[in-house]
């Protein structure tokens, strides 16, 4: 696991997604029973990594968090398209 995610960070990540109900229906096709409430935290470590993963949270090669984070919050910036084309200058009139 990196050292930079910690399991805090997991799940402050899945809960700012809306992701529990997801988390618990993935965790249940592994077989781990969720019958009973549970807290994220008790979930194991790993468990929570391969579900960030899987699902796009966070990369396979990711270091860290804070990367992630800024790739959610800060927008690509525009490529200029083909019919984009550069424009004169304006001629400015003076008064006389």
């Amino acid at each position: 696991m990196s050292s930079s995610i910690s399991k805090v960070d997991l799940v402050e990540m899945i809960k700012a997604n809306n992701m529990v109900e997801d988390f618990l229906e993935w965790l249940r096709k592994r077989g781990i029973d969720t019958a009973e409430p549970i807290s994220l935290m008790d979930v194991d470590t790993e468990l929570l990594l391969e579900y960030a993963r899987e699902k796009g949270l966070i990369g396979n090669d990711t270091n860290s968090i804070e990367e992630e984070a800024r790739k959610l919050t800060d927008p690509e910036p525009e490529e200029l398209g083909a019919d984009v084309r550069p424009t004169k200058p304006k001629k400015i009139r003076s008064k006389r």
